[in-house]
C-alpha cells in the first residue's frame, strides 16, 4: 500500500482555496493520491498546526474548521494518523 505524508501547507491551501495557484496544486496532489489509492498520513502535530492556523490566522470558528475538514478531507483517500 502506498502512503503519502501530508504537510500542513497542503491541507491549508486545500481547505482555504488560497492562494488559488497553490490551492489548485494541493487539490491535484490529493486527487492524484486518491486515484492511485494512496493512504494519506497526517501526523497529529500537523492536524494541530492546521487547526491552530485556521483559527488564529484565518479566524475560522472551530465549528467551521470541523465542517470544512470533514466535508473536504473525508471524501478523499483513506486517512491514517501518523506517529
Amino acid at each position: 500500500m502506498n502512503e503519502v505524508l501530508v504537510d500542513a501547507n497542503v491541507l491549508l491551501r486545500y481547505l482555504t482555496d488560497s492562494p488559488r495557484h497553490l490551492a489548485d496544486r494541493a487539490a491535484i496532489l490529493l486527487e492524484t493520491a486518491e486515484r492511485l489509492r494512496c493512504t494519506l498520513v497526517i501526523p497529529p502535530l500537523i492536524v494541530a498546526e492546521v487547526v491552530y492556523i485556521l483559527g488564529s490566522v484565518y479566524e475560522w470558528p472551530r465549528r467551521e474548521i470541523r465542517r470544512q475538514a470533514s466535508r473536504r478531507a473525508l471524501g478523499l483517500c483513506p486517512l491514517r494518523a501518523g506517529a
